[in-house]
This record gives structure tokens, C-alpha cells and sequence, in this order.
């Protein structure tokens, strides 16, 4: 038992770290445009270069992890998260700072596309449900905390501060992570093949919506939809015909699985759509007051928690 307290205190370190990342930055996109004399639209791709990171590595890095182990694919993620959040405090421009989030944003997918794997191993059968559950809360509770904090934080070190926070958590995981269990290596050869289409067809589909924000950019949208469409249908394509796909597609087949999973898209579009555009409209209203504006800011997660 206390091995495993440990290794689950390590997983959940990790969870509340990614959350706290993601929803801290959000306060201070305002403070960082003026900071950095760019656009908001620019600031918001701060965000938008994790999200995009994280769409095209998720499936990689979990097949990564099934070919090479969980833990090691982990402790990879923690390392490359730890190096972008110390570039991006460094970072002396928005091109700067976008690499440097990148970086973060590819330990942080390579993170989470093998904790639930983790959980499973760390957790016995009869109280995995229960494990999974605390895993939800603390995601919860960071998204409920990180608004608040990062406002003040913002307030008294600055819109760099933010990157501050996360570094003491992945520090603490990286002590704790000699008490992840060791996991068994389950697919012996790696899809490097179906791993590159993948995110080739991931990235133009994200590629095209992005460019769709600037009127003057419609060729470029055009022709990254054709890409993804081509690309797209050549992975599926090959995913069907494979015993142990990366993505398994004919799940999608099953009209309850993928109609779940279009309303979670769905919703998670909509709800990300307000929470990037919140933080600029609060300022409207309140003025350059992070503090404030991350206060207000908690009301959806704590509702969301509820």
C-alpha cells in the first residue's frame, strides 16, 4: 500500500500540473499581448500551439508507451514539459515563446496519453472506478484553483509567472516516479508508418480550421482540408486493416461510442471557444486587474466540479 500511495500521488501530481498549465495561461493572454505588443489573436495561440501539439501526439505517444513501457514514456513527458516551462520563461518573442510551448505541450501529451494506463496498473481491479473518479476531482480542482491563482500570480510576479507554477509539481512527480509500477512492453513493434499519417492528417485538419480565423487565408484552408482529407482517408483506410491499430476506428461504427464522442467533441469546442474568449472581455469590463478577472474566472470549473 504505501507504493502505491506514492505512485498514485505522482500520476495525480502530473494531473493537476497539466490543468494548471492549461488554464492558468488563460488569465494572462491579456497581460502577455500588451507585454509582447502582439494582437489578441496572437496571444490566443499560445493556447491553440498546446492544443495542436497535443492532437498530433496523443496517439503516437500512447502507442509509444504500449512499445516501450508506460513509465518510461512518462518520465520522458515529465522531462520535456520541465525543459519548455524553464524556455518559456526565457523566451524573448512570441516565435520564441511558441516553441517553447510546443515543447511543453508535446511532454505534456506524452504525459497524459499514459497516465490512465498508469492508473490501471496501480490501482486493483475492484478500485479502479473509484481511482479514475479521484483522478476527475483533481482535474476539477485545478481547474477550479488555476483561474484564481494565476491571476495573482500574474498581478505579482507578472504573465511569465505562470510558467512558474506548474515546475514545482513535475519535480515533485519526477522524485516519486521510482514508485510507478514497471510496465510490460504489450505491442512488439512500433507503427512508425501509421504513427507519421496520423499526424500528418491531424495536424492539416487543426492546420485549416486555424487558418480559417484569417479571412485572408482561404487557399491556404482550402488546400490543408484536401490534405486532410486524402491523408485521413489513407489512415483509416490502413487502421481498419490493422490487428493492433493506433486509433481504432471501427469503434466509430457503434452509433452510441460515436455519438458520445461527437457530443463530447462538441462540447468541449464550445466550451473552450468561451474560456479563451472570457479572459478579454472581463478585462473589458473590469479593466487590467488579473486578479479580479481570474476570480471570476472560477465560477465554471467550480460549477463544472459540481
Amino acid at each position: 500500500m504505501p507504493q502505491r500511495f506514492w505512485a498514485i500521488l505522482a500520476v495525480s501530481l502530473n494531473t493537476v500540473m497539466t490543468v494548471i498549465d492549461a488554464s492558468m495561461i488563460v488569465v494572462a493572454l491579456p497581460t502577455a499581448a500588451r507585454a509582447l505588443s502582439i494582437t489578441q489573436s496572437q496571444a490566443i495561440s499560445l493556447v491553440a500551439i498546446t492544443q495542436f501539439v497535443a492532437l498530433i501526439g496523443l496517439l503516437p505517444f500512447s502507442a509509444l508507451g504500449d512499445r516501450y513501457g508506460h513509465n518510461r514514456v512518462f518520465r520522458a513527458g515529465q522531462l520535456l514539459f520541465l525543459t519548455g516551462s524553464l524556455l518559456c520563461l526565457v523566451a524573448p518573442n512570441l516565435l520564441a515563446l511558441l516553441a517553447a510551448r510546443a515543447i511543453q505541450a508535446a511532454g505534456a501529451a506524452a504525459v497524459l496519453s499514459v497516465g490512465i494506463a498508469l492508473l490501471r496498473s496501480i490501482y486493483p481491479s475492484a478500485s479502479l472506478g473509484r481511482g479514475l473518479g479521484f483522478n476527475g476531482i483533481l482535474v476539477a480542482m485545478g481547474a477550479a484553483i488555476a483561474p484564481s491563482l494565476g491571476g495573482v500570480i500574474v498581478a505579482a510576479l507578472g504573465w511569465r509567472g505562470v510558467f512558474l507554477c506548474p515546475i514545482p509539481l513535475v519535480l515533485g512527480s519526477l522524485l516519486l516516479g521510482r514508485h510507478l509500477p514497471r510496465s510490460a512492453t504489450l505491442h512488439p513493434v512500433y507503427d512508425w508508418r501509421g504513427a507519421s499519417i496520423y499526424a500528418v492528417a491531424a495536424g492539416s485538419i487543426a492546420g485549416a480550421f486555424s487558418c480559417i480565423a484569417y479571412w485572408w487565408m482561404p487557399l491556404a484552408s482550402a488546400a490543408l482540408f484536401g490534405v486532410a482529407l486524402v491523408v485521413g482517408t489513407v489512415f483509416v483506410r490502413r487502421e481498419l486493416g490493422l490487428a493492433r491499430p493506433i486509433l481504432p476506428v471501427d469503434l466509430l461504427a457503434q452509433p452510441r461510442f460515436a455519438l458520445s464522442i461527437s457530443a463530447a467533441f462538441v462540447a468541449f469546442c464550445g466550451s473552450m471557444t468561451m474560456l479563451l474568449s472570457l479572459p478579454f472581455l472581463l478585462e473589458a469590463l473590469v479593466g487590467d486587474r488579473p486578479a479580479t478577472i481570474g476570480a471570476l474566472m472560477m465560477a465554471w470549473p467550480l460549477a463544472m466540479m459540481v
